[in-house]
């Protein structure tokens, strides 16, 4: 939705989930080429506005968040939807707007009224094929037990970044677009420590790079795999991990590796069936998890997620 004028400007994308309908086209292949064909204005009649099982209480912290996220934004930053473009500070404006009628308490009667008075809807126009379907994704973010402190249990560490990662920017030297991470052998730089050589050989202990420290190994690696998530503590209080950096090694799918070996079929593969498989074979957890060089270095987050 975009208001009619810009004094009320504004967009919040968890309004598509509401207010998707079919679309009017036959199905077709296409591509999407743009942010222009990606959602189509429609007449506010065409549009299901009253929804007795919404949760008021949802869509306001997720308006919520979308001002955290366009208060950063540039105020003539411009964004696209179908063939209109709003400025920042316009939809900013709206957003406080909506959310500031929600916390009187509307009806539903009062909501449609109102956003429909001051609002311009748009709809997805859908993927590959013209067909109306949208997929919508959302953030997913694990928790677990953490210490601050080893112990006989939680012994298997969250690193932070060591010191003596250098990322070497190939372009400076004639490469195009070009990255790699190494660390200093003597006068050589070489490839960083792979998983193995850190989780087996020890190669980064003794720096007081530890974090946290998980039960799991596996824990680990799947922090590692979704980037961030929570901690639980033993005074019961929660600390937020994200992602602060890798070691510069090819990330290695260990599902494709059981796949390969028949351990779990293609399609039975997921998170689940994966630790299912290392719980049951305890003897084959490090080989695993070692197939994938790759590490994930973390820091400690003061914010929740945004956007």
């Amino acid at each position: 939705m975009i208001p009619k004028n810009i004094a009320a400007r504004f967009i919040l994308f968890a309004f598509l989930a509401y207010f998707l309908l079919a679309c009017e086209t036959p199905p077709q292949e296409r591509k999407v080429i743009g942010p222009e064909e990606a959602l189509k204005a429609v007449r506010t009649s065409a549009m299901p506005l009253l929804q007795d099982d919404m949760d008021a209480a949802s869509l306001a912290f997720a308006i919520e968040q979308n001002i955290i996220y366009m208060t950063k934004a540039a105020p003539d930053s411009p964004f696209v939807y179908g063939k209109d473009s709003y400025l920042a500070s316009d939809i900013l404006e709206a957003q406080k707007e909506l959310l500031n009628f929600l916390k009187l308490n509307p009806s539903m009667e009062q909501f449609a009224e109102m956003i429909s008075g001051k609002f311009r809807f748009y709809k997805a126009t859908g993927g590959i094929k013209a067909d109306g379907k949208v997929l919508f994704t959302g953030y997913f973010e694990p928790e677990y037990e953490g210490r601050l402190e080893k112990d006989d249990v939680f012994r298997h560490p969250l690193h932070e970044m060591p010191d003596d990662i250098i990322n070497v920017d190939l372009t400076r030297f004639g490469y195009d677009n070009k990255q790699i991470i190494i660390r200093v052998d003597g006068h050589r730089g070489v490839p960083y420590f792979s998983r193995e050589e850190i989780v087996e050989n020890g190669a980064i202990d003794g720096r007081g790079i530890e974090i946290a420290w998980l039960k799991d190994p596996v824990d680990v690696a799947f922090l590692q795999i979704q980037g961030s998530g929570r901690l639980r503590l033993e005074d019961g209080s929660t600390m937020r991990v994200g992602y602060a950096g890798k070691n510069g090694r090819p990330y290695h799918s260990i599902g494709n590796i059981l796949i390969k070996e028949g351990h779990i079929s293609k399609e039975d593969m997921s998170m689940q069936s994966i630790r299912a498989f290392l719980e049951n074979n305890p003897d084959e957890v490090s080989r695993i998890l070692n197939y994938n060089p790759s590490y994930i270095f973390f820091r400690e987050l003061e914010t929740p997620p945004v956007g």
